[in-house]
């Protein structure tokens, strides 16, 4: 399998885990955020509610980073496969 190729899937890769570890994470934040509203027995204050959602927006902040290095990376092995075909079909286009 020719290298950009494997950049491009690499990238593709990160991109989808890292939107897969946010939203899991924010998920996750959210129902034990509102399972401690549920064990307070009703009594919901701001603070048992902020908590668990500040606790939900760390894997997102986690898995932008993630994404994005995959976007370039992506990116990267698109531009590199496009530029080296073009090379390749003006080889043969001169011989």
């Amino acid at each position: 399998m020719n290298i950009y190729i494997k950049k491009i899937v690499y990238g593709f890769t990160l991109i989808i885990l890292g939107f897969v570890f946010g939203l899991g994470g924010t998920i996750l934040g959210m129902i034990s955020s509102f399972d401690n509203m549920a064990s307070k027995e009703g009594i919901a204050t701001p603070q048992i509610l902020a908590e668990g959602i500040s606790n939900s927006l760390i894997y997102p902040a986690l898995g932008i980073p993630v994404a994005l290095i995959g976007l370039f990376l992506m990116i990267y092995g698109i531009e590199k496969y496009l530029s080296n075909r073009n090379i390749e079909l003006a080889e043969k286009i001169a011989v």
